[in-house]
């Protein structure tokens, strides 16, 4: 299995405003997977709501490359 994900910031075309923040860019980290011949790709945006930042993603995204046998019929 490979895996393959980057971090990188989106520049929102407007704005993202809400009460207690705004946002001009969306830290995300993108994600491919390969395996037995199949591709996958993802997408994860943390939420400072659940004390999510994009090095928390990141370092989760690193422990999926460790798995060594991904059981695809049932994830």
């Amino acid at each position: 299995m490979e895996v393959f994900f980057k971090k990188y910031g989106l520049k929102l075309k407007h704005e993202f405003r809400i009460a207690r923040e705004k946002e001009i860019i969306c830290n995300n980290l993108f994600l491919k997977i390969n395996t037995d011949g199949l591709t996958g790709y993802g997408e994860a945006a943390p939420t400072e709501y659940y004390n999510e930042d994009i090095e928390t993603i990141y370092k989760l995204a690193k422990s999926i490359s460790e798995i060594s046998e991904p059981d695809l019929e049932n994830p």
